[in-house]
């Protein structure tokens, strides 16, 4: 969400733009998301969840969340 950049409006929050790409993290958070509902968390690697989300690095979900704990954990706040 943005602030609209009209200085004669009021701050305004305007949704993203429907085009506009998912962040990396964004990405892995839903992906992850999607995987545990159906298989589980045991039932999913963080290398299935790097690359069902598309990303060439293998290591990405350990990158941004340091491990399968801390993905959880973003899912969880993402959620509240």
């Amino acid at each position: 969400m943005t602030k609209s950049t009209n200085t004669n409006a009021p701050n305004v929050v305007t949704p993203p733009h429907p085009d506009r790409r998912l962040s990396t993290k964004d990405l892995l958070i839903e992906t992850a998301e999607r995987l545990f509902g159906q298989r589980g968390f045991d039932g999913v690697s963080l290398r299935e969840i790097a690359v069902e989300a598309g990303q060439s690095n293998a290591n990405v979900v350990q990158y941004h969340y340091g491990d399968k704990a801390g993905l959880i954990s973003a899912i969880l706040e993402s959620r509240v």
